[in-house]
């Protein structure tokens, strides 16, 4: 039988969800209601279960659609790391990397109905190796190589003649933006991303988990020609990548920097905003529909 999909939310660690006072007497903890109420795909529910401003504003854009209360987002397989939602949809394909807790900020089968609305196919991705995607993801090919293969493969399978985005935030934002070169996509649009996969511009940055995360890529040779700059060179010629980062000095901001560098990266700052969890407020400040439209160019 197939289980519920619901990956994208670490709840206790990664969401900081502020939810109703109301609720703090409840056998059910708030977090875990709320969690509840989005796999269940009761959008109006959880609306009522949070009090974070660019989260009420998000899930009201997703209610406003009215596709949300179908169940639609599934998977038979709990160890396949790369899930496929919509094939039939005619507008095009986006190939998603959520960072390193599986976490886009908010809830994937939120995004799907985003995505539902614009016709374009979801590709959802997940790395267990939380490796940043750079020794490929698992179930799809041995290595980053033969991973880019058998996603062009899946993407041919789909529909050959669609064309190509992909998505990500944080560490899966690097992996959308490398991927997105090597797979010939359209463009990419990315929230708070890592922009090397060199140590020494990690220690000039000062991302110290970042370095911890590349120092077990040390001695081995599958980082060799992974690096986003030498990439972009094998990117289609019209590939852009529109990246969202916090304005205000901190760690995004310095790995913003470092990304403006390329003239194929447009760096939309988010003025007075300092948080790594960008994708709400970004949602909340010029409506996600709007977002997705502008980067991928509908």
């Amino acid at each position: 039988s197939k289980t519920p999909h619901y990956i994208g939310a670490d709840f206790e660690l990664n969401m900081a969800t502020q939810t109703k006072e109301t609720l703090k007497t409840s056998t059910v903890t708030p977090r875990l209601e709320f969690r509840n109420a989005i796999d269940d795909d009761r959008l109006e529910d959880a609306l009522k279960l949070t009090d974070a401003e660019n989260y009420q504003a998000f899930l009201a854009q997703a209610i406003s659609l009215g596709r949300h209360g179908k169940r639609k987002f599934f998977q038979p397989d709990l160890h396949n790391n790369v899930v496929v939602n919509g094939p039939d949809r005619p507008n095009g394909i986006v190939v998603v990397f959520p960072g390193l807790k599986d976490t886009l900020d908010v809830p994937i089968n939120i995004v799907d109905l985003f995505l539902e609305e614009l016709g374009l196919v979801g590709i959802y991705c997940r790395d267990y190796q939380r490796l940043v995607y750079m020794n490929g993801i698992k179930t799809v090919g041995p290595d980053f190589q033969s991973t880019i293969d058998g996603l062009k493969a899946i993407i041919a399978d789909i529909n050959p003649k669609l064309r190509v985005f992909t998505f990500g935030n944080s560490a899966g934002g690097l992996a959308a933006m490398v991927y997105g070169a090597r797979l010939g996509a359209k463009d990419s649009l990315v929230f708070s991303p890592l922009s090397t996969t060199r140590l020494d511009e990690q220690e000039a940055l000062g991302d110290f988990r970042g370095q911890m995360i590349l120092r077990r890529f040390k001695d081995a040779d599958f980082l060799k020609g992974l690096e986003l700059s030498e990439n972009l060179d094998k990117a289609d010629p019209y590939y852009r990548i529109t990246a969202y980062v916090p304005g205000e000095p901190g760690l995004d901001y310095a790995h913003g920097v470092n990304l403006a560098r390329h003239d194929i990266a447009r760096v939309k700052w988010i003025d007075g905003y300092a948080s790594h969890s960008s994708l709400k407020e970004v949602a909340m400040r010029y409506g996600f529909l709007d977002v997705l439209r502008d980067a991928f160019r509908l």
